[in-house]
Parts: C-alpha cells; structure tokens; sequence
C-alpha cells in the first residue's frame, strides 16, 4: 500500500484485495466449471464482481426458475 494516497485509492485496494481473495477461496471450496469441456460439473463459476453486476440489475419482483441460465 503507497502512503500518502487519498482515502477513496485505500479503499479502493482493500476492495480489490478482498475481492480477489474471496474469489479465490470460493472457487478452492465450490465445485464448479468454466468449460463446456472436461468440467467437473456444478454451476458455472461467477467471480464477485459479475455476481454483484448482475444483481444491481434485478428488481424485487420474482424471476421465474432458470430465466438466468446460460443457454
């Protein structure tokens, strides 16, 4: 971390540390795929940030099962 940084450029490093990290952990402990080839089943893995991308676009009315699946 650089001294002397305004406060929102700290920030903004703990937040992409904390990011990274989290993503990192998730895909060590969820069983996942990222390819249609060779996977080892599950969900397709997502980081956080396309998951919080994707929610800020989701009103509170319900979505009908499957609507946001990859076809």
């Amino acid at each position: 971390m650089a001294v002397g940084l305004p406060l929102f450029a700290l920030l903004s490093e703990v937040l992409v540390a904390f990011t990274t990290e989290f993503d990192n952990e998730f895909e060590h402990r969820m069983p996942h795929r990222t390819t249609n080839f060779g996977s080892r089943g599950g969900p397709w893995l997502a980081s956080l940030v396309m998951w919080w991308n994707c929610m800020q676009l989701i009103g509170d009315e319900e979505i009908p099962d499957g609507i946001l699946r990859a076809g």
